[in-house]
């Protein structure tokens, strides 16, 4: 005998939790150290007993060690014929110096002696710093630097420096100065400072000029207080071996005060995410796509640029919320995944730091689904039937899936479901507020092709929703599998899970403004006491401020309530006081509700009468 049975959370909640058993891969623990699967640049895991952290630097001479960094270096504005001697200021050695003594220019500015020389000692980051110190060449302690001032820049965006030599000072005099010296005593200088952060530090002798002798130095010192300021962990490319099911991401992570840490990840089907690109002069824009041993070996100039392999990787996702347990953004099953975490900190003393980093995953119940949802274009806030259609591919030994769950911005009502082509009764329907499952349990659906359908009906508040689906198995352990957007069937043009509005309605932010009863009686007799608005909500994605006023004839405000809500039905109840808690007189009243918000604003308006 057919059945069709609509179940709640409650009757099938032991259903959804046998998914719960999944497999478990973890880093950060001593089975896989943080340094075995990435390059630790900027950060420590041994700081801390294995938390992966930026690196400390406290008490450490940054100048003599730039990190190894490409944009790490020393600058002048000074054109020297041995540029390279720059380097010693930051090498650890007082009998060297810069600019070197052989060059004649050292002893005299007799052509330009108003000329300022300014040195710079980029770190290649942003650091904490509490001290900055320099001192001349052992042995030269006379041609220290006369007079002096000394600037610092935290670098946090980006600095483009003059190209004209004339320009340098008066580009580092927009910097932090912490030191300015006219004359200086004796053959070092030492600035000590409140921790704070430091990329650049500037030495000029614009206050020394003029002067016919150039200084030479030695050292250049700048000591670090705390803990690098930014830093990227990216993983190396995580080989699972075959395709799998990506479920949830869980971290173990702690942001001091001013810190933050973000999560980015992305999976692929090929073991490496980029195409790398060779001019050869032959193909679509003299460019061919060749290895990436090959295009290592290729002359700098027959080199193309290396760009993402979109149709095998999906792009980096957004930046995961701070919660600590995410669902993996994986739109379909992968064999490769990587991971980036960015740290930040805006105080030296300040860092975040994340003990583990666990992702779920299990084998695909299939190779693949694929899903649309008609029709694309709706009114805001209507009750439309909805058709999401899906077919699966299926290898031979694919286990199959028995339901599917689809998420939904308002709670939805099944009214069909069929496959291939046949209604079926035999359905279990579990409705939540923001998803739907259908579960089939005497029909797996194990056959490549086979078409399904689900019918049912649902409100739309946000033009762009996207109806995400996934396919389960109750019988196994599999986590739920993603469905794709794609092309299912010839009746059905969306070949997508997105529902938008029509071009003409997209602006609608406010509509459905109802008042119940109207008039009403504000008396304590129990009946129609209290007037209601209901409304509906469009395009707001986050809560925004909504005001529901009230005024008299005159204008003069009456009554008014603000709250904070997301897209979808509103509701106030308005009970004849004004703000002073005393009824109103009887007569007829404007009532005017405004929505908020950063895709705009739109106000709705009326009357409203009270009678007694």
């Amino acid at each position: 005998m057919a059945r069709r049975r609509i179940a709640t959370l409650f009757l099938v909640l032991g259903l959804w939790a046998r998914a719960a058993a999944v497999d478990l891969w973890t880093v950060g623990g001593q089975e896989r150290p943080w340094n075995t699967i990435g390059t630790l640049e900027l950060l420590s895991d041994e700081q801390s007993s294995g938390w992966l952290e930026p690196l400390e630097v406290s008490g450490e001479n940054l100048a003599l060690n730039p990190r190894q960094l490409d944009s790490a270096r020393v600058l002048t504005n000074y054109t020297w014929r041995k540029f390279e001697s720059l380097k010693n200021v930051v090498d650890g050695d007082r009998l060297s110096g810069w600019p070197p003594i052989e060059l004649d220019i050292v002893n005299t500015r007799e052509n330009d002696p108003f000329f300022a020389v300014v040195l710079v000692v980029d770190l290649g980051a942003p650091f904490g710093v509490d001290r900055i110190g320099f001192s001349s060449v052992e042995g030269l302690e006379f041609r220290f630097i006369e007079g002096f001032q000394v600037f610092i820049e935290d670098g946090k965006q980006p600095v483009a420096f003059p190209q004209r030599q004339r320009n340098w000072h008066w580009f580092v005099r927009n910097w932090e100065l912490v030191a300015e010296v006219e004359q200086t005593e004796g053959d070092t200088a030492h600035i000590e400072m409140s921790p704070r952060l430091v990329r650049y530090v500037a030495l000029s002798d614009t206050i020394s000029l003029p002067s016919a002798r150039l200084w030479q130095l030695s050292e250049v010192e700048v000591w670090g207080k705390g803990y690098a300021s930014s830093a990227t962990f990216t993983s190396d490319i995580i080989d699972f071996g075959e395709p799998v099911v990506l479920g949830a991401m869980t971290w173990d992570a702690v942001d001091d005060p001013g810190s933050t840490l973000q999560i980015r990840t992305r999976s692929g089907s090929t073991p490496d995410p980029n195409i790398y690109l060779s001019f050869t002069g032959v193909g679509q824009n003299g460019q061919q796509t060749v290895s990436r041993s090959a295009y290592e070996a290729l002359h700098p100039k027959a080199r193309g640029p290396i760009v993402a392999d979109t149709e095998n990787w999906t792009p980096w996702s957004a930046p995961y919320p701070p919660t600590g347990r995410e669902p993996l953004v994986a739109p379909k099953p992968a064999r490769y995944f990587q991971f980036e975490i960015d740290f930040a900190s805006a105080l030296p003393l300040s860092r975040s730091r994340i003990d583990s980093l666990a992702v779920e995953f299990s084998p695909p119940l299939v190779e693949q689904v694929v899903g649309e949802i008609w029709p694309a274009l709706v009114s805001p806030g209507e009750l439309v039937r909805f058709t999401y259609a899906l077919r699966p591919r299926v290898d031979p030994g694919d286990p199959g899936f028995d339901g599917l769950e689809i998420d939904t911005p308002t709670a939805a009502v099944v009214q069909e479901v069929r496959i291939a082509g046949i209604s079926s009764d035999d359905f279990v329907a579990e409705v939540e507020e923001s998803r739907l499952r259908v579960f089939f349990p005497e029909r797996l659906i194990d056959r490549d092709a086979i078409l399904v359908e689900v019918d049912f009906d649902c409100r739309v508040f946000v033009s762009g929703t996207r109806f995400a689906g996934r396919v389960f198995n109750s019988k196994r352990d599999e986590m739920p599998q993603p469905i794709v957007p794609g092309d299912v069937h010839i009746d059905l043009n969306s070949e997508d899970l997105l529902v938008g509005f029509s071009p003409e309605e997209q602006g609608e932010l406010l509509a459905e403004v109802e008042i119940h009863p109207n008039p009403f009686t504000p008396n304590g007799d129990g009946v129609n006491d209290r007037a209601e608005f209901t409304y509906n909500l469009f395009q707001a994605t986050v809560p925004v401020p909504v005001e529901i006023a009230v005024h008299d004839l005159s204008g003069r405000l009456v009554w008014s309530q603000e709250m904070f809500q997301s897209s979808g039905f509103g509701r106030a109840l308005w009970d004849g006081r004004d703000g002073a808690g005393q009824l109103v007189p009887p007569g007829v009243y404007i009532y005017r509700i405004l929505m908020d918000a950063a895709v705009g604003a739109q106000v709705r308006g009326g009357a409203v009468a009270v009678a007694y």
